[in-house]
Formats: C-alpha cells, sequence, structure tokens
C-alpha cells in the first residue's frame, strides 16, 4: 500500500524546510572569540603605568570601605581591580588575559611607575573563630 501524495503536499514539505533551515541558521550561536593579542612594549608600558596609578585610590577606596579588616580590604581591593580591567579592555579591545599578563609582567620585572609600584603582595587570610 502505497501513499501517493500531490504535488501540493511536495511544495508545502519544501516550503516548512526552507523554514525549518533559516530558523537553524539563523538561531546558530553566534560567538566571536577575540584573537589573542601581545601589546607592544609602548602599550603594556602604558597600560601598566596607568593601572599602577590607579592602584593607590582604588586600595583607599577599599581600605576606607574595610577599616581594620586586611583580607576585605585586599579582596575589595582585586574586585576594583578586575572591573579596571575588564573595562580597559573593552574599551581598547585588548583580551583580559594579554592584560592580566602585562600586569604580571610588569610586577615581576618591576617596570617604573609614575608613583609607587605596584605592591605584590597577598595579606594571610585570618578568619574569625566566630561569626
Amino acid at each position: 500500500m502505497a501513499v501517493e501524495l500531490s504535488p501540493l503536499t511536495y511544495g508545502g514539505l519544501a516550503v516548512v524546510g526552507a523554514v525549518l533551515l533559516t530558523v537553524l541558521i539563523q538561531s546558530r550561536v553566534k560567538t566571536h572569540t577575540p584573537r589573542f593579542r601581545i601589546l607592544s612594549a609602548d602599550q603594556a608600558q602604558e597600560f601598566y603605568s596607568h593601572a599602577a596609578d590607579a592602584e593607590v585610590g582604588a586600595r583607599k577606596a577599599a581600605a576606607g570601605k574595610f577599616r581594620g579588616r586586611p583580607w576585605s580590604q585586599d579582596d575589595e581591593f582585586h574586585s576594583r581591580e578586575a572591573k579596571f580591567v575588564r573595562d580597559y579592555s573593552k574599551s581598547h579591545r585588548i583580551p583580559v588575559a594579554s592584560l592580566l599578563e602585562t600586569l604580571d609582567r610588569g610586577m615581576h620585572e618591576k617596570w617604573p611607575t609614575p608613583g609607587m609600584p605596584p605592591d605584590p603582595t597577598i595579606v594571610p587570610c585570618r578568619p574569625r573563630l566566630t561569626y
């Protein structure tokens, strides 16, 4: 028993197939992975100087927010630093990884800064026994 389809049915199937194909093409996830870009020496120094200069204000603001709590101050500072790097990354179209690598390289190689050099130390966490 074979079922015969009319030409109209084939046309309808073709339309449904075309619509489904269009929906699939338009709904696919469009991701744009930024290419990793190494900064030139001048760009790296400029970013590092800018970040080192911003560190002073960020640390003062964090210290004012959490007086007497060094670990919380450091945590707040690093939150501000991460936001600074993300914002710089967006505005200058440079991947975050490249900027973080520049900060790390600058601290290890002790690049000159306009003010105080960045503090690479980490405050030890000494949580309270009771909360």
